[in-house]
């Protein structure tokens, strides 16, 4: 039978006792970064969350092709027992979240986040994973970059999964989002959701050209009273298309929520589009808002 340590507790495929929570249940190990250790690392970001700030790393540049090998090639090795049970362990603080994006044809990446010996896969699957994370800043001479009060958004990789369980959305992983101005000049009509994909009109009702978000969209979703932030499935790729709408003209639009956003937990969500003038600034939008459910 395989084992997989995490901190000091023995782990083997079947059940996992712990001392509080349900059993976890874990699966036979397997080893996840083969396929990044074929080509060389363009890039890695190392952030670290302590709840009250993220902090993100990247190693030095003049080290990083050698740094980035051996980094992966040490998690290669490690024995990941994928755990079982519907509804994963809950993350606690501090979280480690690595992003690489290989120099391959493919631009295979990684995108993953750990916290206290489980690791949150980019695919929503998670594992018992024991790696020491924290050595990884002072080994690599990581360089400090930025950090950013949690009080502006929690940044944590793969949030999507983390902030999800059964029942729903989990508010504590959620950005609340501050309601904008909604936009006298566009109007957002005849709003269709079919197969996650939202179609509608924009309409210019004002006298000068208007541009919006377009593709550039966010998504809310509704708990107690308040609007969060919905994440967007890891890996995603928001390419700009910010369309101008000439006076009393209008626009179709779609926006395809499920290969953005997956498929979402029951609840009350809405759309917001930023809005402005084709001749104002961009900092000094409003917005158009489209509110629906999902059962």
């Amino acid at each position: 039978m395989k084992y997989a340590k995490v901190f000091g507790i023995l782990l083997s495929a079947g059940m996992l006792s712990v001392s509080c929570g349900e059993p976890v249940e874990l699966g036979e190990p397997v080893h996840l970064f083969g396929h990044i250790t074929q080509e060389p690392i363009a890039l890695m970001d190392y952030l670290v969350c302590d709840g009250e700030q993220t902090i993100s790393y990247r190693v030095p540049s003049e080290s990083k092709v050698e740094y980035h090998e051996e980094i992966f090639t040490n998690l290669q090795k490690v024995e990941a027992c994928p755990v079982l049970n519907p509804e994963m362990p809950e993350p606690t603080y501090p979280i480690y979240s690595v992003f690489a994006l290989d120099e391959g044809e493919t631009g295979e990446n990684v995108e993953f986040a750990w916290s206290d010996g489980y690791l949150y896969n980019r695919d929503g699957t998670v594992y018992a994973f024991d790696f020491d994370f924290d050595s990884l800043i002072d080994d690599y001479d990581m360089n400090y970059r930025e950090e950013r009060d949690v009080k502006e958004g929690v940044s944590v990789k793969c949030r999507y999964y983390i902030a999800q369980d059964p029942d729903g959305w989990k508010s504590e992983w959620l950005n609340p989002v501050a309601d904008r101005m909604i936009s006298e000049e566009i109007l957002l009509t005849d709003a269709v959701l079919s197969d996650g994909i939202l179609s509608f009109s924009l309409t210019n009702s004002g006298e000068q050209t208007m541009r919006t978000g377009g593709t550039d969209y966010s998504l809310h979703v509704k708990l107690d009273g308040i609007w969060y932030g919905v994440p967007t499935l890891p890996g995603t790729v928001v390419w700009d298309y910010m369309p101008e709408i000439p006076a009393g003209e209008t626009y179709e639009e779609s926006c395809y929520i499920r290969s953005r956003y997956g498929d979402l937990p029951a609840g009350t969500y809405r759309v917001g589009i930023d809005v402005w003038s084709d001749e104002g600034d961009r900092a000094e939008k409003s917005a158009v808002y489209h509110e629906f459910t999902i059962e």
